[in-house]
């Protein structure tokens, strides 16, 4: 009842624009997998497997019809092999970066093996005529196709996809490891001390950070744009290579703060970051993925996991608050323990311009986002996290709904906790009631309990 109530409330004041919230992920309402005569599916692999860094390597372009290999009103299938891209022999999933541009209405797109159902998760919402762009993790089917469902339909807008790296079942190896430090790392802002932003068509190079081994092949980073002054997007790529034909995260006007998270491949030198407009840009690290120094360990592989809600604070007494944190608890794969969290997080129609931190639950939560919404948004990003035994935590600086949603863990030891539970203080609400019949509704259904510490203000007049 709380929960109508102060989405009422958000109605009378003309707050928050609603979107249909089916946006944030299918519910049951997408129709059935699309599911070709000569197709059969895998479930998602269970077991541990390396990483290894691709490309980047566009997979799908709609706009030319590259790697449309099927298509009905809302499933659109692309067959690996057939692509541009080298595809690992034995992969069982790979990770993209889809991204949606000109849609025709609001949507979702989800990305799953060719003849699975549709998850029920969220990778990637968009309102009409805007560009978005999310990591997304995607198993394949056995002969090496994925699909993807989109709300609104194929023909609405065009989709591009590229590839950014692809897991392989191992064993004990040295390579393809993901390491999680308890706490992320900022690399770069170039807001710091500067007077304008990087100009149009610029390539900054990002270092390897210190405590990162010189023949790390990869970074886990989060990537924003900070006050976008026109359409754009940045690429991130392996230092001192030939920039590719893909994005990793996309803007399309000026004023936006928008935030994208990927595993870009790295040299000793780090990796260049790519901007197309005028922006500055923001760069955060989660992790490294090991080289051939590192030595043999199953810890840092990775155990996909069946797509899974694990939160929705939609269905909860309150979202996250001003300055709060809550806490998720993150499920184990079977028979082992793990060191982080592969998840998308999607914000929900935020109170202002804001963002999220995920982090370890319990332990110190660092200066670094893993999202961003001017407000009123839904904005799915995925994430790599730490992990505590208690799971993982997440901030938010105002007030936003969230939904969190699990594709997989990376094995080790998990962080472990040095600060007491979070905490999401409810701040103290005031309730405007407007009329005899709004009350007479609050009576009737017994609601006053719900609004228990509100403070009233009483403005009558005789009529």
């Amino acid at each position: 009842m709380l929960r109508l109530l102060r989405l009422a409330t958000a109605l009378l004041v003309g707050a928050v624009a609603v979107v249909g919230l089916v946006a944030v992920g299918p519910a049951g309402a997408a129709p059935g997998a699309f599911e070709p005569a000569d197709e059969i599916a895998t479930a998602p692999a269970t077991s541990p497997s390396r990483y290894e860094a691709l490309g980047p390597c566009r997979i799908i372009d709609q706009r030319t019809g590259l790697g449309i290999h099927d298509a009905d009103g809302h499933h659109i299938v692309t067959i690996l092999d057939r692509t541009p891209c080298d595809i690992p022999d034995g992969a069982t999933s790979i990770l993209t970066t889809i991204t949606i541009t000109g849609p025709a209405s609001d949507g979702f797109t989800v990305g799953y093996a060719t003849g699975a159902s549709v998850p029920e998760v969220a990778q990637l919402n968009h309102r009409r005529g805007e560009t978005r762009a999310n990591g997304a993790l995607i198993p394949l089917s056995t002969n090496r196709s994925i699909s993807f469902f989109r709300l609104d339909g194929v023909s609405s807008g065009s989709l591009v996809v590229d590839v950014v790296g692809a897991f392989i079942p191992s064993g004990p190896t040295s390579s393809g490891r993901l390491v999680a430090p308890d706490t992320a790392t900022r690399l770069l802002d170039t807001r710091s001390g500067a007077s304008a932003p990087p100009a149009d068509r610029a390539t900054l190079r990002v270092p390897l950070p210190d405590h990162v081994p010189a023949d790390a092949t990869a970074l886990v980073v989060t990537a924003v744009v900070a006050g976008s002054t026109a359409p754009g997007f940045l690429t991130l790529s392996p230092a001192g290579s030939p920039r590719p034909t893909a994005s990793t995260l996309n803007v399309d006007g000026p004023g936006q703060f928008r935030s994208g998270t990927t595993i870009v491949p790295v040299t000793a030198d780090g990796f260049d970051v790519y901007v197309h407009s005028a922006a500055h840009v923001v760069i955060d690290t989660t992790g490294w993925v090991t080289g051939p120094s590192a030595e043999a360990s199953t810890d840092g592989l990775f155990v996909a996991a069946p797509p899974t809600r694990l939160r929705d604070t939609r269905n909860e007494p309150s979202p996250i608050n001003p300055g709060g944190t809550i806490e998720i608890g993150v499920p184990t794969p079977p028979g082992a323990s793990a060191a982080a969290v592969l998840t998308s997080i999607t914000m929900m129609q935020g109170d202002r311009p804001s963002f999220i931190a995920a982090h370890a639950a319990r332990s110190p939560r660092g200066g670094v986002s893993s999202g961003n919404t001017l407000g009123g948004e839904f904005v799915a990003q995925a994430s790599v996290t730490a992990m505590s035994p208690h799971g993982i935590a997440v901030f938010s600086l105002g007030r936003v709904d969230v939904t969190v949603d699990l594709f997989g863990w990376f094995l080790g030891p998990p962080a472990a906790p040095t600060e007491p539970p979070a905490s999401n203080p409810m701040p103290r609400q005031r309730v405007l009631t407007i009329g005899d019949s709004v009350q007479a509704g609050i009576e009737r259904n017994a609601a006053f309990d719900a609004l228990r510490g509100a403070r009233f203000e009483v403005r009558a007049e005789s009529c």
